[in-house]
């Protein structure tokens, strides 16, 4: 009962209402107490009295059957009481308060279906809104529909036009035979053409910059005041130096050589974990014709190939006091080459500053420092015919020459532009670097072959003016010859830049233009050239459609004889040589 209010109804004898509610009503869990207004007494008679119990909360009502109160006169006297409504209007009053309730119970359930409807009402405007927008999206895409048809009319007709010309094109190209072995060609010789150009839009507009560029650091090198290190055959002569020392990667070492190399057990580092020792005297690396010739002019100097495989200029310069002793004299140093690997994370800017620290360094320990910068690399030639992948590179190595050069400026070292000869001799005697490095088209870090080698030390002497005057007379009457040929032949072979130097001369030898047939001579070199034991080189064979390689045989007897089982066109390169 506790979400119900009480309220009593009666009816007295004198058709006077009677309404209690609130006053006088307790309730007790389900027990209702009701002390009895006065009225309800106050005439005699039957009173019909109804209990109603009114939902709170919901304003339902139940109601009980009726009670009769019988009312019985008096006949004591006692204070009387006139008969009244408890209420003025009461049967009204019930009714309006009936109405209002069903009011509120009515409102509160059209809020509800008005706000129903309101969001009904907004979702629906959405998907108007939705439509409309779809259906002018379908609009606009049907019209650009159609004037991508009305422009596809036109192509299809250009399409079908060049089509045509394509077939055209393409009978025209198999008139010229192998259609697969011309793309070939066409494309290597325009992958030449980029690489060789560079960032420039032509390979003459490439070739005019480096020539500035050698220009500039030939400059660099002249201005160089310590750059005057002809001396170093008088210091040699007058047993003015005790030891000359190399120090350089994998090039310095010897590799490259066409000869095995072991090791001596003359140790050249050692840091107490590990033990480097020094490459074997005799196979031939511009290290050991540099060996030979101080070891004719004097046997007392105490000269030392610290030339160590795969090392950077910064492991150099973190090992440094392992490598160079207290009291060095002469200190030859070609680093760089390795820096530039990705593999070994060295940036261009912890290289110049591995440069720096190692050449204060070294120039701290002797009397006389040279510094060369490294043999070219194929990405920075001319072509690319190594088929180099410069992706395994960070920077490359005309990057880290002007670095070299530089640094040799400001602290006016003796400086060797190792790089920039190799180019002069290229261009000059026309001659492809790919001749110079180590296996064509096999290595991303080619080194010098025996010819490479040959040019290092030749560079050396030019630089250092090391030939005494009796050797470069000997060289200079030196016989070249030339090379007897059938027609249609054409030979380079000596000119002025022929490499002569110390008891050897050497020729670059380029035949090309003939066709010969299989296992015949097609020409014999001068005496002078004539090998005690014959000689074997590499060729390219063009036999009316491709390419092929062969081999060509230099016999005792000054023969050359194509040494293969097909005839054609063929084109090779080698260095001969002879001793004076």
């Amino acid at each position: 009962m506790s979400g119900y209010t009480v309220r009593l109804k009666a009816m007295k004898a004198d058709q006077v209402p009677l309404i209690q509610e609130h006053t006088g009503i307790t309730k007790d869990n389900n027990i209702v107490s009701i002390e009895a207004d006065e009225q309800l007494t106050t005439t005699a008679g039957d009173t019909p009295i109804e209990l109603q119990f009114i939902d709170s909360t919901t304003g339902k009502k139940k109601a009980t059957f009726n009670l009769i109160l019988k009312v019985i006169p008096t006949v004591i006297a006692v204070s009387t009481n006139i008969s009244k409504a408890t209420y003025t209007l009461l049967e009204e009053l019930e009714n309006k308060l009936d109405q209002e309730s069903d009011f509120f119970v009515n409102i509160d359930e059209a809020v509800e279906l008005n706000q129903q409807l309101s969001i009904q009402n907004t979702n629906a405007s959405s998907n108007i809104n939705n439509l409309t927008t779809q259906n002018n999206d379908a609009t606009n895409k049907m019209s650009a529909l159609g004037t991508q048809n009305n422009n596809a009319t036109p192509n299809i007709s250009s399409l079908t036009t060049l089509n045509a010309q394509a077939d055209a094109n393409i009978a025209a190209m198999q008139s010229f035979g192998d259609v697969t072995q011309l793309t070939q060609t066409v494309t290597s010789l325009k992958n030449e053409v980029e690489t060789a150009r560079g960032t420039k839009l032509s390979v003459g507009a490439r070739l005019d910059e480096m020539n500035t560029q050698f220009s500039d650091l030939s400059k660099i090198v002249s201005n160089n005041p310590s750059n005057n290190i002809s001396d170093l055959i008088t210091r040699i002569n007058n047993n003015d130096i005790t030891r000359i020392k190399l120090i350089g990667d994998s090039i310095t070492y010897g590799i490259g050589s066409s000869d095995t190399i072991t090791e001596t057990s003359n140790v050249i580092f050692n840091d107490g974990a590990t033990i480097y020792h020094e490459s074997d005297y005799t196979h031939k690396c511009w290290a050991n014709f540099f060996r030979s010739y101080i070891a004719r002019k004097n046997s007392n100097i105490n000269f030392v190939n610290a030339g160590i495989s795969a090392k950077t200029t910064y492991w150099f310069n973190q090992n440094k006091q392992y490598v160079i002793d207290n009291n060095e004299d002469v200190i030859f140093v070609m680093l760089g080459t390795n820096d530039r690997f990705v593999g070994n994370s060295v940036t261009i800017t912890n290289f110049k500053n591995a440069l720096i620290e190692f050449l204060a360094y070294a120039k701290s320990k002797c009397k006389t420092l040279v510094v060369l910068s490294p043999q070219p690399q194929p990405e920075y030639t001319d072509t690319n015919d190594m088929n180099i992948n410069t992706s395994l590179v960070n920077y490359n190595l005309e990057q880290v020459d002007n670095i070299i050069a530089k640094v040799c400026k400001e602290n006016n070292y003796n400086f060797i532009y190792l790089c920039k000869e190799f180019h002069k001799y290229c261009r000059y005697t026309n001659t492809n670097y790919k001749y110079l490095l180590q296996v064509l088209g096999a290595s991303n870090n080619p080194h010098p072959n025996n010819a490479g080698h040959e040019l290092i030390w030749q560079v050396i002497q030019q630089e250092t003016g090391i030939v005494d005057a009796q050797k470069r007379n000997l060289l200079s009457k030196a016989n070249i010859g030339t090379v007897t040929l059938g027609a249609g032949w054409t030979v380079q072979i000596g000119d002025t830049n022929i490499s002569k130097n110390r008891n050897e001369v050497t020729a670059n030898l380029v035949l090309q233009g003939g066709t010969t047939a299989a296992n015949t001579i097609f020409g014999v070199v001068p005496s002078e050239f004539i090998p005690s034991t014959q000689k074997y080189f590499s060729c390219d064979v063009y036999n009316g459609s491709q390419w092929s390689r062969a081999g060509v045989l230099l016999d005792t007897s000054g023969n050359l004889i194509f040494d293969a089982a097909i005839a054609g066109n063929i084109r090779f390169v080698c260095n001969i040589s002879y001793t004076i």
